[in-house]
């Protein structure tokens, strides 16, 4: 009997870290970290793994949605200071680059952050609609 409840704990276990490892691929695929290393290779072409801080702006635009700026800051110059003013990222090499992963990271991070802000808003209001409160 114990035995039997031991596996249908695995299993799970099993599942959950399969859902959670799927929930995460739906994020990140193999199409857009390709998508950034052509871009961040137009912005790096000597390969030193470092972007100038002042072409930042320009690779945000190049990368496009949704790792980079979507089309609502093309021309918005306002969105774009008050975008690049709140990033926290590490500066190197005197005050003047940003490293490759450091802008990867930070990403994925502000990509994840916005799906999950849709999700949670569509479902709240989805539960509004039905009358649920939580």
């Amino acid at each position: 009997m114990s035995t039997i409840f031991l596996r249908l704990f695995i299993a799970i276990i099993l599942q959950t870290f399969k859902l959670a490892t799927d929930r995460e691929n739906k994020f990140m695929n193999t199409h857009l970290s390709e998508h950034f290393r052509d871009v961040w290779a137009r912005f790096d072409p000597d390969a030193t793994s470092f972007i100038r801080k002042h072409s930042y702006s320009r690779f945000l635009q190049a990368l496009g949605d949704p790792l980079g700026w979507d089309i609502t800051y093309n021309y918005n110059y306002m969105k774009q200071l008050e975008y690049l003013a709140e990033i926290s990222l590490p500066i190197y090499n005197t005050g003047g680059e940003y490293h490759f992963m450091d802008i990867f990271e930070h990403l994925i991070l502000m990509m994840i952050i916005r799906r999950e802000v849709i999700n949670f808003a569509i479902k709240t209001k989805h539960y509004e609609l039905m009358g649920i409160t939580s």
